[in-house]
């Protein structure tokens, strides 16, 4: 139900996605057309990442100078990685990054 009512409405330029767990956060972000998809819910590209967090500028300049979309798929797992971001946001303003991030929520007496 949801999908329908975002599909072909989520924004051109860079932005969060923020939801709580299993609601489609990374399924409706997958059927974009997306040029690098990096998932860190794999504990070793999030080991990867969190020791050399300037990979990710290095594969952004392996990219064709187009209207690239990056998908950081759970980037509240490397912190590092929001500063790479925003530098490349500046200076490539031709690319569109895409992150999602869980929200947390918990019910009537959890913490």
């Amino acid at each position: 139900m949801f999908e329908r009512t975002l599909k072909n409405r989520l924004p051109e330029t860079s932005f969060f996605f923020f939801g709580p767990r299993q609601v489609g956060k990374s399924t409706l972000l997958h059927n974009e057309k997306l040029h690098l998809i990096i998932d860190l819910l794999d504990p070793e590209l999030q080991l990867y990442y969190n020791k050399t967090p300037n990979l990710l500028r290095q594969q952004i300049d392996d990219l064709d100078n187009g209207r690239e979309k990056i998908l950081i798929d759970e980037i509240q797992r490397v912190p590092k990685l929001l500063d790479i971001v925003h530098a490349l946001m500046e200076q490539r303003p031709d690319l569109q990054f895409i992150s999602s991030n869980k929200t947390w929520s918990f019910g009537p007496g959890q913490r």
